[in-house]
């Protein structure tokens, strides 16, 4: 018999570039109780219990930790900071005191930077037919009241609409592409496609 240690899932954040200040990262970790998220931003560090759901995010210029995308709800973590460029951001995870390896990502606030363009709850590939249509969530990694709109159309068409439900359709090959529109500067995000 051979003693082993099982270490956690490291979390995954969205991929280091230039964001707009209002900019709120989706983080991917292990979920459960007594698992641990911790987290450094310039130096500053957060943790919290992360047992309900694994999806997170922090808002880069506070470091606040939120379960979802509204800002105006309790943080898991206020670190309630003023951050300023860059943002070096390191999330590890902790469970039942073993902790996992670090990611680290690196963001740029450029106020006049484009908007990101908006992500899928499901990935681009082939699924499973199935009697019920197919059903796909959009999530903007902005804070409510940023200005910030998801849009979004079917591949081949030429007027975009705005996202204000799940988008549903029968399961057949299907494009989607979708784009954030900032209301307050008219700029528009590169546009993203799901097949």
């Amino acid at each position: 018999v051979y003693p082993y240690t099982v270490i956690p899932d490291t979390p995954t954040a969205m991929a280091s570039g230039e964001v707009d200040r209002y900019a709120l990262i989706p983080v991917d970790a292990l979920s459960g109780n007594g698992c641990y998220v911790e987290y450094e931003i310039n130096g500053y560090t957060g943790r919290f219990e992360n047992k309900d759901n694994e999806r997170f995010y922090i808002d880069i210029s506070t470091g606040n930790a939120y379960r979802t995308a509204d800002t105006n709800e309790t943080p898991l973590c206020a670190l309630d900071l003023e951050i300023t460029t860059p943002v070096n951001l390191k999330v590890k995870t902790v469970l039942d005191g073993v902790e996992s390896l670090e990611n680290n990502y690196v963001y740029v606030i450029d106020s006049q930077a484009n908007p990101l363009a908006p992500y899928a709850d499901k990935q681009s590939g082939t699924y499973i037919e199935s009697n019920t249509d197919f059903t796909v969530n959009l999530y903007s990694i902005y804070g409510k009241g940023s200005g910030i709109e998801i849009q979004w159309k079917y591949d081949g068409e030429t007027e975009w609409s705005d996202y204000t439900q799940p988008i549903t359709f029968a399961t057949t090959d299907t494009v989607i592409n979708v784009r954030t529109v900032n209301s307050e500067t008219n700029k528009i995000s590169p546009a993203m496609s799901y097949v």
